[in-house]
């Protein structure tokens, strides 16, 4: 991501992005400290601000003061970061590891990019802000497809499944 945004912004000019990192940076403090240097070494301190772990409130703020969301895995299980962006309505560009492409349509409520090419998911999240027009198709449909989660009909579903298992 960090490689994408230097892209965008050195090759592609655009100098009003902020890129807002949100995560555990305690789990790998290596890793973290590495990613902090690689980008203060690029010289894009000021187009990245590194949160660290939110509470739910703060992460709220800030999903609904972000234009896009940008999720970066080389394998995902569901994806619950991306269920949260699509509720805000927020236009989502991620990768096609794993099993995000069950929740992201590719051109339907996302762009989806492969893992590891930050040349591909520069030329993606251009191709987003370049297009209101995407952005707001893909902010409405990521709406709808929030309002198909309904935590409890699907706890409900579970307990069902695993209380037919028990009676057989």
């Amino acid at each position: 991501m960090i490689q994408a945004l230097m892209i965008l912004i050195n090759e592609k000019g655009l100098k009003d992005l902020v890129l807002q990192i949100v995560g555990d940076t305690d789990r790998d403090k290596s890793f973290s400290q590495n990613v902090k240097g690689y980008s203060r070494e690029a010289g894009l301190d000021r187009y990245i601000i590194f949160h660290g772990r939110m509470n739910d409130r703060d992460m709220e703020e800030l999903y609904g003061n972000s234009d896009i969301f940008v999720f970066q895995s080389r394998w995902e299980g569901f994806g619950m970061a991306l269920a949260e962006a699509a509720s805000f309505g927020l236009p989502i560009v991620t990768t096609d590891a794993g099993a995000i492409p069950c929740l992201i349509k590719d051109g339907v409520n996302g762009l989806l990019v492969p893992p590891k090419d930050p040349e591909r998911l520069a030329q993606t999240i251009e191709k987003l802000l370049n297009s209101p027009e995407l952005m707001a198709r893909f902010s409405e449909a990521n709406r709808q497809v929030a309002e198909q989660f309904d935590w409890d009909e699907s706890f409900k579903k579970v307990a069902d499944l695993v209380e037919s298992l028990g009676s057989n």
